[in-house]
């Protein structure tokens, strides 16, 4: 499997702890037979104060994990996977990941 952003999507201003996230996350998805999607970094809509406007935040699309239980063990996995440093939320839409330091 890989690591893939989806078109449109700018690494323009990612931060080098992003960059190691992305790369953890793409193991993680990798474990379970899937591709890991980026699908936002600086570019799209976002609270005021997101981490995504200074490249210590990205989205990872989540449409295509097969279920919710799949969807709760890469949820689980990415946090632990990642460690405390980094917030890995669970949207409606995607997974929230961002670098707190």
């Amino acid at each position: 499997m890989s690591l893939r952003m989806k078109q449109g999507v700018s690494p323009k201003n990612i931060k080098p702890e992003c960059i190691l996230g992305m790369n953890l996350a793409a193991s993680v998805f990798d474990d379970y037979g899937l591709d890991c999607i980026i699908t936002s970094i600086s570019e799209g809509r976002h609270s005021e104060r997101s981490r995504h406007y200074i490249g210590y935040a990205f989205d990872l699309r989540r449409r295509h994990i097969p279920n919710d239980e799949i969807l709760a063990l890469i949820h689980e996995h990415l946090i632990c996977e990642l460690g405390d440093e980094y917030a890995v939320i669970l949207e409606r839409t995607h997974f929230h990941v961002q670098y707190n330091g």
